[in-house]
């Protein structure tokens, strides 16, 4: 069973300090400390377990599980040995390596927690996510979903104020809105969750009672003690060294906030006269700092400090392996994150020339000469050179290729890290390039690895699949619909599986994608599903609220009434002053189909009313041309054409300014303009010319049948040089979406 309650960060403590009694036997996890462990919600989890049940149990199952225990446990790490070892090996960081998202471990730390607490009753209680370790809460989420039937009660804090906090030198290094709310929204999943709306009112009724958590006191361990002891002005290498060997550690195991943390603390204490200490501080802090912010968040403080790191690191290392590894960084730092094309290039060229001169092991070697030219590939693509990218992704695609087939060919590959990584490597390279040809709009590029997806995706976990979008992205940003929705379907089934809280995108983007291609029933199916698991936080999907996407949905299939009804309780509750005359304005058009003439006049005049006061351009022309519409299906062809002119006049009067009003809009109004007031070269080119921008808005695919006769007609009056037309290229993509539409129909017609 989880419970999630939501509200403000004091309702959710009060609330917590009245659940002593319910919860009945609790562990707490409520990490006070400033110093942020890595493991630390997990290491505490296990520590008090051991105090409330049988230590000696808990230490035979982490016994079994030597490996996996030692990525919690550090101190237990000098006695791996054997298969122990292989295994640590297979999972941990390494400096050198550049991907490493840790799937896999996340997963076999849940199952060995499935072990220790599955004997046990009791409730584990998180008042406030914000203060436990991202490593921690992964794995929770992991747990809840491999064993979605576990008897475990959780009772979780979901405040709703939390914000980012921006340290003093202005990176913002705690990504806790982000990541509270991937972990709450993986658990909403479940069958078994209860959300409780915690409220003003329901606080003046809460019993206060004494805090109910246990005390967060910290628990022994090798990176607290180390973090503690840099307070010396001027540390001795023996106490550098040390401080490094727990970095490494550290960084083995994921704990990249520690190892920035010491590290950082190293730097101020101690002037490191040193090249190899340099070399090492400064290159574990960059390192560990890229891959805990490894998305890039927009933070330039954030993407200083880490071109500083690697500069300063890169000064001093001589370890070809990992120099190769900064290098590939730097120019990653500064070609996507800083958008410095002509300084990536530089380190990109030197990157490539020292991985070919690598006296490296020939899977090392080829491991970062391929990373190498996958870098310089993706900066010579973002400046104008395909052919040079391609030829440098064709090189790196056959390294990890080849070598990966001879590993294959030498026998087990189980828990080798090389195979592993030259797996991840071959599919990162390989859906870079065709996201790049997106980029660059060069989609025959695309397409040509594109095409060896299907065998690329093969090589990695199912789970991975989440982080390529399915292809949905891809497809439809080349208007190819039906296989946007088809790759969907395939991440439904697959969230599902998994169950994965990216059901809800792969759910909405169904429904979106049935409702442009004019399969309504079925979007509305979609959309109703999408509603039920929609995440608590606030996504970025829609504007407005699932019964609007639901309303058109049933105005689609005919069902007026019900359309009416939802819109009209939509009405009674919307604040927006935008929403409100959207609302009036299909209300309007809703009664003017059923011909309700002076109820759809007066609902459009309340719309009009509204724009008016408000004044903003892009609604004055919607509710213009939604006044052309509503005359024409009420049979006042003179009033719809007065309508349609003034809108058009609305246009003119803008002058540039009209260029920036909103495509969907202006599409609609020459597409209604043409279909009142009939066929007009200069209004049809009009629409055309706007057809590209018009399409990201979902509305603009049900106004294309209505423009299929004029296109019809403009082809027929310039039969001879239509290709050479501006508006020949439109055309085609015209075509293209019509054959969306159409085709879906015939397939659905012929089942």
């Amino acid at each position: 069973m989880i419970r999630i309650y939501q509200g403000s960060s004091a309702q959710i403590a009060s609330q917590f300090r009245s659940l002593k009694d319910e919860a009945g036997n609790a562990v707490y996890l409520d990490n006070n400390s400033a110093f942020p462990t890595g493991w630390w919600g997990i290491r505490r989890l296990i520590h008090t377990l051991k105090e409330h049940f049988s230590a000696k149990d808990i230490d035979e199952v982490l016994e079994r599980h030597q490996a996996i225990s030692c990525f919690l446990f550090p101190e237990r790490i000098h006695t791996l040995t054997g298969a122990g070892a292989k295994e640590y090996d297979f999972y941990k960081a390494r400096l050198e390596s550049r991907l490493n998202v840790p799937y896999g471990l996340l997963e076999a730390v849940a199952r060995l927690l499935e072990q220790l607490i599955s004997p046990y009753t009791f409730s584990l209680m998180i008042p406030d996510p914000v203060t436990i370790d991202s490593e921690s809460l992964r794995v929770i989420e992991n747990y809840y979903r491999l064993f979605p039937g576990t008897q475990q009660k959780i009772f979780v804090g979901f405040p709703t104020d939390i914000v980012d906090r921006e340290d003093a030198d202005g990176i913002t290094w705690e990504r806790s809105q982000g990541t509270v709310q991937y972990f709450v929204g993986n658990l909403f999943r479940y069958p078994a969750v209860e959300v409780i709306q915690l409220d003003v009112a329901a606080q003046k009724n809460v019993k206060q009672t004494d805090q109910a958590s246990e005390s967060a006191a910290r628990l022994a361990d090798q990176e607290t003690l180390t973090f503690d002891s840099l307070t010396d002005r001027e540390l001795d290498a023996g106490k550098v060294l040390a401080a490094i060997r727990v970095m490494t550690s550290s960084y083995e195991r994921y704990s990249f906030r520690a190892v920035m943390k010491i590290g950082m603390k190293v730097l101020e204490t101690q002037l490191l006269t040193d090249d190899a200490l340099k070399a090492a501080v400064h290159g574990l802090v960059g390192s560990a700092a890229s891959f805990y912010q490894f998305t890039h968040h927009g933070n330039p403080p954030f993407d200083d400090f880490l071109e500083a790191h690697f500069r300063q690191a890169l000064r001093f290392e001589t370890r070809p392996e990992i120099r190769s590894a900064l290098l590939y960084r730097i120019t990653f730092t500064l070609a996507e994150r800083k958008a410095d094309p002509g300084g990536a290039l530089a380190w990109a060229e030197q990157a490539v020339v020292e991985a070919s001169q690598n006296a490296l092991p020939e899977f090392q070697h080829d491991y970062h000469l391929a990373w190498a030219l996958n870098v310089r590939a993706h900066v010579y693509a973002h400046s104008g050179r395909l052919e040079a990218c391609r030829e440098d992704a064709e090189k790196a695609y056959a390294l990890l290729k080849n070598g990966l087939t001879r590993m294959e060919q030498e026998g087990d590959t189980s828990l080798n890290y090389w195979t592993d990584d030259y797996k991840r490597s071959i599919f990162n390279l390989a859906i870079h390039q065709v996201y790049t040809g997106d980029e660059i709009n060069e989609p025959e590029y695309s397409r040509e690895w594109f095409k060896r997806m299907s065998w690329v995706m093969r090589l990695v976990p199912g789970i991975m699949r989440f982080d390529t979008f399915h292809w949905v992205d891809y497809h439809r940003n080349k208007l190819a619909l039906r296989d946007a929705l088809l790759a969907a379907e395939e991440g439904i089934e697959d969230a599902l599986c998994f169950r994965h809280g990216q059901l809800y995108v792969y759910l909405f983007c169904a429904a979106d994608l049935n409702y442009r291609i004019g399969n309504a029933g079925k979007a509305l199916q979609l959309f109703e599903q999408a509603e039920q698991v929609r995440p608590l936080y606030n996504d970025l999907f829609h504007m407005f609220s699932f019964p609007w996407f639901i309303g058109n949905c049933y105005a689609k299939m005919g069902q007026t009434d019900k359309a009416e009804a939802i819109f009209k309780n939509e009405l009674a509750n919307a604040g927006e002053v935008d929403y409100r005359i959207r609302l009036l304005t299909s209300l309007a058009l809703l009664s003017a189909g059923k011909g309700e003439k002076e109820k759809s006049e007066r609902r459009m005049n309340d719309a009009i009313d509204l724009a008016v006061e408000y004044g903003e351009q892009n609604l004055l022309l919607k509710v213009t041309a939604g006044a052309g519409d509503v005359l024409h299906r009420i049979g006042d062809a003179a009033g719809a054409e007065e309508a349609y002119n003034q809108a058009m006049d609305l246009v003119f009067a803008l002058g540039q300014e009209g260029l920036a009003l909103n495509s969907a809009y202006l599409f609609e109004m020459y597409v209604g303009h043409l279909t009142v007031l009939g066929y007009n070269e200069e209004r049809f080119a009009g629409a055309i010319r706007l057809l590209p921008d018009a399409l990201d808005d979902m509305e603009s695919w049900w106004h294309l049948p209505a423009l299929a006769p004029f296109a019809e007609k403009f082809r027929n009056n310039n039969p001879g040089d239509i290709e050479h037309t501006e508006i020949a290229g439109v055309l085609q993509i015209f075509d293209m979406v019509m054959a969306e539409r159409t085709e879906y129909a015939m397939t659905a017609m012929s089942r």
